[in-house]
């Protein structure tokens, strides 16, 4: 056999493999982010609740309850594509799917508690600060249950909590702004510490 042959073989033999290496890896890492998935939904359902039920009725506001209907209507959806992979996730085809689904469906659901702190909250910093509490902690919750992938761990803590960060920001005072700073330095940090995280798991697996 001519060395040429030889090494050409050898070299499309380690391609395969790698690309097969590859597959698993990404299948791993969408199985791992859709088993949290359920856990990941009743902690925003609860959370939402829990939050419109104190400040529709400790500030009066009933808007917080359209905000837990569009929550609830959203995990609904969520719920089901969560049902459809179940059903369907040995279809190799389908994991790009899955990957967006689930990207799109975490960032939006970041996109409605990032409305609600820009366009729901009142002027007042316990109501404020109380729902950065919330955030923050959803967004701690997400660096377990998140990183697996990271596109969709961006896309939640990103767009649920930069928008509570830039409300602080744009307050002017200096109590706001050092919040909107500790906001902005908390997601820097989670971000970090997921990108440990999501290495670390790729590293396990491939092992």
């Amino acid at each position: 056999m001519p060395a040429e042959t030889y090494v050409a073989g050898q070299y499309i033999e380690s391609s395969a493999e790698q690309r097969n290496i590859d597959s698993e890896l990404s299948a791993a890492q969408i199985l791992a982010l859709y088993q949290h998935m359920p856990m990941v939904l009743a902690v925003n359902v609860v959370n939402a609740a829990l939050v419109a039920f104190v400040l529709a009725t400790y500030m009066e506001q009933t808007r917080w309850w359209i905000f837990f209907g569009l929550v609830v209507s959203l995990t609904g959806v969520r719920a089901a594509g969560w049902q459809w992979y179940r059903h369907h996730r040995k279809r190799i085809e389908a994991k790009t799917i899955w990957t967006m689904l689930a990207t799109l469906g975490s960032g939006l659901s970041g996109l409605l508690w990032g409305v609600g702190s820009t366009l729901l909250l009142p002027d007042n910093i316990v109501e404020q600060t109380f729902f950065a509490f919330v955030i923050g902690g959803m967004c701690a919750g997400a660096l377990v249950s998140l990183s697996y992938y990271l596109p969709a761990f961006i896309a939640y803590v990103y767009t649920s909590g930069l928008p509570l960060a830039v409300v602080f920001l744009l307050e002017g005072q200096t109590i706001y702004v050092a919040m909107g700073c500790m906001a902005l330095v908390f997601i820097a940090a989670v971000t970090f510490a997921a990108h440990h995280f999501n290495r670390a798991y790729v590293g396990g697996v491939r092992l």
